[in-house]
């Protein structure tokens, strides 16, 4: 009689085995994403990221310091840097804020020889001096005053306490012997000081601020006002490393009308910025850059690239800006890569050797591991395929044999979808070769059972 022959085991209709690295990147990748947290969490335990917001001090609205902070502003903004700015009566008031306890501020511009000598300003540092605050002093030209030993016994108007320019004008006065017994000093300032001044109410008004405000240019057209000129400027200068001589040319404010009408000799203090020592150095880097470009235009005063500058400044420079000023510019990144990524990689570069000697050893790990992980799914294969081996011998019934035959099946089928590179195929071909081999070897004894129970009938 015949005997139906069991179905061989079904050959998967599985695609080919083709090279798809795609398990090997994937161990690259993994690689590659723990050595980048291990780096950023080192980066941030060591040197942590700067901070995203700073406060800089200004002071009053209208004037050469708001306008200065304003474009800081906008210029650390586009780096994604908020600087909220703080509105002050002026330098002596920015000073007080940076040396107060847990200053309330990071940083500020500051009038030149404000802070000098004064021991709470020891730690401060400057990132340069970015433009000449020019010392206008405006007379009554009626007055007949040339030098400032003629105040005496005037009234001037000097600013308001606090600010920049009512500190120096009192140091200046003092030096030529005018204290506050020989001076009446009012506290009107800008526009107010022009009034005043245009008034009748005050002889004299000093200011320190730059030349292109609006008070000062009209103060300069006003014929029943005189800008006092400083004959010895040169010895201001000397006396103190933060006041310069500069000139204001004959008739640079207007050409037609010949404003001013000669030459006029004047002092100036140099503006700086100044910062708490532990402003973090990537903003100080930033903030250089920001100065840079606002400032080394010129003016009617001075010629392009006169500021900023490393001198002219009571403060030490931060090492940073020392690195700036020494270089002439950015850091070499900075100049290619926005500023988050060049401040990565900054606080990252010293932990670079170490990671290259951690790296050396992964990557070269990396194919053993992969190599690894599919000899151990073919060696798993084997064991299954083993046991099935074991079953099928010892299966009784039809059903147990029907099951063994299925998982047979599947698991030719799993080999199938297997994806491995070309150079792992013989390994794979060998399993299917041997599964193959136990469906055959099963095939056979069934066989051979079926035809003993025939002879027996």
């Amino acid at each position: 009689m015949t005997t139906d022959q069991p179905a061989p085991a079904e050959e998967p209709d599985a695609p080919g085995l083709m090279q798809r690295p795609g398990a090997i990147w994937l161990i690259f990748g993994s690689i590659a994403v723990f050595l980048l947290m291990i780096t950023i969490l080192i980066a941030n335990l060591v040197d942590p990221a700067p901070p995203k917001t700073i406060r800089l001090a200004t002071a009053a609205p209208g004037g050469a310091y708001a306008a200065g902070g304003e474009a800081l502003r906008r210029r650390l903004a586009e780096e994604g840097i908020t600087v909220e700015l703080v509105e002050t009566s002026g330098s002596v008031e920015n000073f007080a804020l940076l040396t107060a306890e847990e200053a309330p501020v990071d940083a500020a511009i500051l009038q030149g020889g404000i802070g000098v000598g004064a021991a709470a300003g020891q730690d401060l540092q400057s990132l340069g001096s970015l433009f000449f605050e020019p010392l206008f002093v405006f007379t009554r030209t009626d007055q007949n005053i040339l030098d400032l030993r003629d105040l005496r016994a005037k009234r001037i108007a000097v600013g308001p306490e606090g600010s920049g320019t009512r500190a120096l004008a009192t140091m200046l006065l003092n030096e030529n012997d005018l204290g506050p017994d020989d001076v009446t000093l009012s506290e009107e300032g800008g526009a107010g000081a022009r009034g005043a001044l245009e008034n009748g109410w005050v002889d004299a008004a000093i200011f320190v601020t730059a030349l292109d405000r609006p008070y000062i240019q009209a103060l300069l057209e006003e014929p029943s006002v005189s800008l006092l000129g400083f004959q010895r400027a040169d010895a201001y200068g000397r006396r103190h490393r933060y006041l310069s001589a500069i000139t204001l040319p004959r008739g640079v404010i207007d050409l037609a009308q010949d404003i001013p009408s000669t030459d006029t000799i004047m002092v100036a203090p140099a503006a700086s910025l100044v910062v708490n020592p532990d402003l973090h150095p990537a903003l100080q880097e930033l903030l250089l850059e920001a100065i840079f470009d606002e400032y080394s235009d010129g003016n009617v005063l001075v010629p392009r690239d006169t500021f900023p500058r490393a001198d002219l400044t009571a403060f030490p420079l931060t090492d940073e800006a020392r690195r700036y000023f020494t270089r002439g510019g950015p850091p070499f990144l900075q100049r290619y890569l926005p500023f988050w990524a060049a401040n990565l990689v900054d606080r990252l570069w010293v932990f670079m050797i170490p990671l290259a000697t951690l790296l050396y050893p992964l990557i070269k790990a990396a194919p053993p591991i992969y190599r690894w992980q599919v000899r151990r799914r073919i060696i798993r294969w084997y064991r299954d395929l083993r046991q099935l081996e074991l079953d099928g011998r010892s299966a009784g019934t039809a059903d147990e044999k029907s099951h063994v035959r299925a998982e047979l099946t599947r698991i030719l089928r799993e080999v199938g979808d297997l994806e491995v590179p070309l150079s792992y195929n013989d390994d794979v071909y060998r399993l299917r070769s041997h599964i193959r081999f136990v469906d055959q070897l099963l095939m056979e004894t069934e066989n051979r059972e079926a035809g003993n129970a025939g002879a027996a009938l």
